[in-house]
């Protein structure tokens, strides 16, 4: 974060008002951030500046999570974790049972076709305007102890939808 906050600086001393950093470390555990600005504040800094309370406000019930299931799925998150020579080594899915639980789903490098349909980015934008179903169905099998393999979310190996 040092190279970033001399960055900013010089951007301010160029003639930007204000700068925000924001950092992350650990497994996106740890969060940083640093407000700069070309003035003086006009008070001092509130030091009760906890937002725990608006969060709880807005915390939604949290699913429950299984480790065995079949069938289709609505695709929460993904991502894709690559070795150092570049290819994909597997995808990870957080999918959303047809009864609203939620599970994890491995994606095999040699499951080509998923890898291609997560990371489309072009199906990814016309999915915006496409219902949840449409967007989102995925089929998958397996439980936690070969974490299931995700299908390739197609017609064919979903069944018709």
């Amino acid at each position: 974060m040092t190279h970033a906050a001399c960055a900013m600086v010089r951007k301010l001393r160029s003639g930007a008002n204000f700068g925000l950093l924001y950092g992350q470390g650990g497994f996106v555990t740890k969060h940083h951030a640093l407000v700069l600005s070309r003035q003086a504040p006009r008070g001092a800094l509130a030091q009760d500046t906890s937002v725990q309370t608006e969060a709880d406000r807005h915390r939604r019930a949290v699913p429950e999570f299984v480790t065995e299931a079949n069938g289709k799925g609505e695709v929460e998150s993904f991502t894709v974790i690559y070795g150092r020579n570049g290819e994909a080594e597997h995808g990870v899915v957080m999918l959303r049972t047809q009864d609203k639980a939620r599970a994890l789903a491995r994606v095999p490098a040699s499951d080509r076709a998923a890898l291609s349909h997560l990371l489309n980015l072009d199906a990814a934008r016309s999915a915006r305007a496409a219902t949840s179903s449409q967007r989102t169905t995925a089929c998958w099998s397996g439980g936690w102890g070969d974490i299931g393999a995700l299908s390739s979310p197609s017609p064919r190996s979903c069944g018709a939808r």
